[in-house]
C-alpha cells in the first residue's frame, strides 16, 4: 500500500498549489521559470546536438554504445565551454556572441545521427520524476549555499557585467580555466539565474545517470 501514500502526497502537493492560499502564483511569477526552464532544455539539447556531431565525426564507434546520449551531452558541453573560451578571449562576453554560438550549436545537430535515448520502464520513470521534482524546485529558488553565491553564479554575473574573462584566462576562483562557468554566465545571460542552476540540475542528472552502464562506456 506504499504507493497509495505516494499518490496521496502528490495529491496533496497538486490540490496546493492549485489553490495558493498564500495568492502568488501569478504570470508575473511564473514565467520568469518557464522562460529559465525554457532556456536550460535549448542549451542541453544544442549541447548533446553538438556532441554528437562531434562524436559521430571523430568516434564513429561511440554511435555502438547504449549510454550515447550521455557522452553526446557531456561533450557538447565541453565543446560549448571551449568555444566560449576562445571567442570570450577574442572579442568578449556578449549577448549577441552567446546567441549567435546559440544558433551554429544548434546547426550543427544537422550532421549529428539520431538520438536513441535509454529505454525507462513506467513505473521507474515516474518514480524518478517524483525524485527529482524536489531539485527541479530547488533550482527555482534563489540559490542558498556559499559555493554558488560566492563562485558559480558570481564569476558568471560579473564576466556578463564586465563584458569579459574576469582576472584573465587563469583566473583562481575560475576552476582554471574559465570555461567551467562561460556556460552558466550564456544561460543566465538568456534565462536568468534560475536557467543556470536548472541547466545544472539537468546535467547533474544526466552524469550521475551514467555510472549505471560502466560497460557500455566508450573510450574518448
Amino acid at each position: 500500500m506504499s504507493w497509495v501514500g505516494w499518490l496521496f502526497g502528490i495529491a496533496i502537493g497538486v490540490a496546493f498549489v492549485l489553490l495558493d492560499p498564500a495568492q502568488t502564483i501569478h504570470a508575473s511569477v511564473l514565467w520568469p521559470h518557464v522562460q529559465a526552464c525554457g532556456i536550460a532544455g535549448l542549451g542541453a539539447w544544442t549541447c548533446s546536438r553538438l556532441g554528437a556531431t562531434i562524436l559521430h565525426q571523430l568516434i564513429p564507434r561511440s554511435q555502438e554504445s547504449d549510454m550515447r546520449w550521455a557522452h553526446a551531452l557531456v561533450t557538447g558541453v565541453t565543446a560549448w565551454s571551449l568555444i566560449l573560451l576562445v571567442l570570450g578571449s577574442c572579442i568578449g562576453i556578449n549577448q549577441p556572441m552567446i546567441i549567435s554560438v546559440f544558433f551554429a550549436m544548434a546547426l550543427s545537430g544537422r550532421w549529428a545521427p539520431k538520438t536513441h535515448w535509454p529505454n525507462i520502464a513506467p513505473t521507474i520513470g515516474l518514480f524518478t520524476i517524483a525524485l527529482l521534482i524536489p531539485g527541479m524546485v530547488a533550482a527555482l529558488a534563489p540559490a542558498t549555499s556559499t559555493d554558488a553565491i560566492y563562485t558559480h553564479l558570481a564569476i558568471p554575473h560579473l564576466m556578463l557585467s564586465e563584458g569579459e574573462l574576469v582576472g584573465g584566462l587563469l583566473h583562481p576562483q575560475g576552476s582554471r580555466p574559465l570555461a567551467l562557468h562561460l556556460p552558466y554566465a550564456a544561460l543566465m545571460a538568456l534565462g536568468g539565474q534560475s536557467a543556470a542552476q536548472v541547466f545544472h540540475w539537468l546535467i547533474s542528472g544526466a552524469v550521475t545517470k551514467s555510472p549505471d552502464r560502466p560497460n557500455t562506456a566508450c573510450c574518448v
